[in-house]
């Protein structure tokens, strides 16, 4: 590695790279166009850069890591150097466009091809936004698509959700895993959509752990069209090597990745190896007293995790962001996943819907392909018990039936024979025809039940653990 002054500054060029990067992310932007258009813009995105750096410290660390120690830097806005911000300011201005870049890493769900899975995925949303806290909720991805590139991980982070096994392989760039590895990202693409360019390669593992991982990522933008998010709890292992893959994701115009951080002396010699400017589009994960929230899944379920719970606390929720295939490399396993609440019975805050092996990119499709028909139907099926979530409870009341769940209630407006109807739903013994057959005595019709059944699964309201009644799952 060269000389601390001899990386003082990124190169001319990366700068350039940068604006023609937000030119075209926020074309129509007039007001991003014209800052970008002064002649000023990078002397703008230096103080953007250190007004980003006091901002996401913690106030406690500021002076552990050096910070307090700062002068203002020139035009940067009032309060900024206490970390309280300020309302105006180019820098202000540029940090907040340099921030949207990251809302290119959110899925549409138009760009999800198969009707199926786009219906499935808003139903998890939907469920997702009654189980769990607004805060939480609102900051999953949910992913279409993630994949692994080694079997377990070798950082054995105290904190981590899915509470990774030690490292036990990695899926090496061989001619034959490279071939692999292309075939299953086109197949991947056709099933799922443009969507599946919003995928990462990594789920409990650590992206450096392969030292492939830039160029498995590079065929993944060759192939989907985007160059993966990638976090890494290894940004001071290698920091050429961690240079390198922020300039590729600069020039692949996907400029986001995270950093783990995973204590204060960390987050100093990152301060250290780092400028301002190299981490202006990484978002730093602070698992530090201060630092980013984190919820009890995983690791920080287990028992030695309590002391440090009790500094930084963890909340209820989870950390899981997929909201679809998970692909093991190594193993050749296709999973079915989808956030949850944390708890004794999904300690990793996902709910596992599938699990099964594949051996050739053809034999994946078949998989996906399956794994939708089967797990996702447009209307609930025939001979599967009707109930609603175990955490939705159903009360009647002057015309109205309320399904509430921990953080949203539904309403659906009727006449007394919903009081009925709930206590069916909530008592879960009967199909779709038991349900006709019961509400028929109370005028309702079969088309009329069918519709509400319905719209209760498209709101996530029904308990889909019967929607394959007696296959096994890998969670239960």
């Amino acid at each position: 590695m060269g000389s601390r002054a001899a990386l003082a500054k990124p190169s001319t060029r990366a700068f350039g790279e940068l604006r023609a990067l937000l030119a075209a992310q926020l074309a129509g932007d007039e007001e991003a166009i014209r800052l970008l258009n002064t002649p000023h813009w990078a002397a703008a995105m230096s103080q953007a850069a250190t007004l980003k750096r006091r901002l996401e410290c913690p106030a406690g660390l500021r002076e552990a890591v050096g910070l307090v120690e700062d002068e203002p830097t020139a035009g940067t806005p009032p309060g900024a150097a206490d970390g309280t911000g300020g309302d105006g300011g180019e820098p202000a201005v540029f940090l907040r466009l340099a921030q949207r870049v990251w809302d290119g890493a959110c899925v549409r769900e138009e760009q999800i091809a198969d009707p199926a899975l786009r219906a499935w995925r808003r139903r998890q949303i939907a469920r997702c936004d009654g189980q769990l806290a607004r805060a939480n909720a609102r900051g999953l991805l949910h992913m279409p698509v993630a994949f692994e590139l080694s079997s377990g991980c070798s950082r054995h982070c105290w904190f981590c959700a899915m509470a990774a096994e030690p490292l036990t392989d990695v899926f090496a760039f061989t001619s034959q895993n490279a071939r692999l590895w292309r075939e299953v990202l086109a197949t991947v693409g056709d099933v799922v959509g443009p969507a599946a360019a919003k995928g990462g390669c990594y789920w409990a593992t650590e992206p450096f752990d392969n030292p492939d991982y830039e160029r498995f990522a590079g065929d993944f933008h060759d192939v989907l069209g985007e160059l993966p998010q990638t976090t890494t709890a290894m940004a001071l292992a290698d920091p050429a090597r961690t240079r390198a893959l922020l300039d590729l994701s600069l020039r692949r115009g996907a400029p986001r990745n995270r950093f783990s951080v995973l204590s204060t002396p960390m987050l100093r010699r990152l301060y250290r190896e780092f400028t301002p400017q190299e981490l202006l589009l990484v978002h730093l994960v602070l698992h530090v007293e201060g630092g980013t929230r984190r919820f009890e899944s995983g690791r920080a379920r287990e028992p030695h995790a309590e002391a440090l719970n009790a500094v930084s606390p963890a909340r209820p929720g989870t950390s899981a962001c997929l909201s679809g295939f998970l692909i093991s490399m190594t193993e050749r396993r296709v999973s079915l996943l989808s956030p949850c609440l944390a708890d004794e019975r999904r300690p990793h805050g996902s709910i596992v819907f599938a699990d099964e092996h594949f051996e050739s990119a053809d034999d994946l499709g078949r998989s996906l392909r399956r794994l939708i028909a089967e797990h996702m139907p447009a209307t609930w099926p025939a001979g599967s018990p009707v109930g609603l979530r175990a955490d939705v409870a159903c009360a009647y009341a002057d015309g109205r039936l309320e399904l509430t769940a921990a953080h949203a209630t539904h309403t659906v407006k009727g006449d007394a024979s919903l009081r009925t109807l709930g206590e069916l739903m909530t008592a879960g013994r009967h199909d779709l025809d038991g349900l006709v057959a019961q509400m028929h005595w109370h005028g309702w019709s079969a088309r009329q039940v069918r519709q509400t059944v319905d719209l209760l699964l498209a709101n996530g309201l029904l308990s889909e653990d019967t929607l394959r009644a007696g296959c096994p799952r890998a969670d239960s």
